[in-house]
């Protein structure tokens, strides 16, 4: 996610953590997933959040940076080495609900496929589907006896 927002800005790794008042490595951690953003101090939050969009970064997509953290956050708790049965009770594939958004950011790291809410802020148009099936017509014929079923209100 944060590759696509440095991205839109557009800006090199070195020159947006020079920006945020961080390390380049930091940087370079966020986008290869070795260090999670749910890792990250408060106040580092709200400096990633705001930065950006005064950067010019699209406001849509830094909004997603939540769902970002918390597939982040459930990729490092399925990846932890066998928890115990408190630290499994306490999972939050055990406890949430998990939003479609949330489900297709997990996507987007497990398969590379991008989410429609990232495709849509970064202004990638939607994959094409094929034609849509013809719409039925106002007035439809009956199978059985081949008569015509009017769609209009009758009036006794």
């Amino acid at each position: 996610m944060l590759k696509a927002i440095r991205e839109q800005i557009p800006r090199t790794q070195e020159e947006l953590a020079v920006d945020l008042g961080i390390d380049k490595s930091t940087i370079q951690g966020w986008e290869s997933g070795r260090r999670p953003l749910s890792s990250t101090k408060a106040g580092n939050l709200v400096v990633l959040r705001r930065k950006p969009i005064l950067l010019g970064a699209p406001t849509g997509l830094v909004g997603l940076i939540s769902l970002s953290m918390d597939a982040d956050f459930i990729l490092g708790e399925i990846l932890r080495s066998r928890p115990s049965k408190a630290e499994i009770l306490e999972h939050p594939l055990a406890g949430w609900v998990l939003t479609r958004d949330t489900t297709h950011m997990i996507g987007w790291a497990v398969s590379g496929i991008l989410p429609g809410a990232v495709a849509v802020e970064l202004g990638i148009p939607a994959p094409d589907m094929g034609r849509s099936p013809p719409r039925p017509s106002s007035d439809r014929t009956c199978a059985r006896d081949s008569s015509t079923i009017s769609s209009t209100p009758q009036t006794w």
